[in-house]
């Protein structure tokens, strides 16, 4: 079965999930679809990674009731970054705080010329 923006939300449903992880094009394609905001405005962490979401649009959907949260990552480095909300941070979906000190640096983990 191809994913496709109706059958993700039927199995969302039928696996009774209450988050998910999704890229932002998906969650402009259900804004438009006010059955769709009622299912995801009902999960308790919507995660979206893979580009960004445009402000009105993410105020758009927070106003639904919909919990959005912004991920950042990468194989080499993992997931440097909170990916839930402060309480009393929500509206703030647009930001994301980062773990340690902010003094991180990425260096070399042996030759690259071998």
């Amino acid at each position: 079965m191809t994913p496709s923006p109706q059958n993700i939300l039927e199995h969302l449903q039928l696996t009774k999930s209450n988050s998910m992880v999704i890229i932002p094009m998906l969650l402009k394609i259900w804004s438009n679809v006010p059955d769709a905001v009622k299912v995801l405005s009902r999960l308790v962490y919507i995660g979206y990674s893979g580009g960004s979401l445009a402000s009105k649009l993410g105020n758009r959907l927070i106003d639904a009731g919909m919990r959005i949260h912004a991920g950042y990552g990468a194989t080499e480095f993992g997931g440097p970054s909170f990916t839930m909300s402060r309480v009393g941070e929500e509206r703030e979906w647009e930001y994301m705080p980062f773990f340690g000190s902010g003094e991180d640096e990425m260096g070399s983990a042996g030759r690259w010329d071998v």
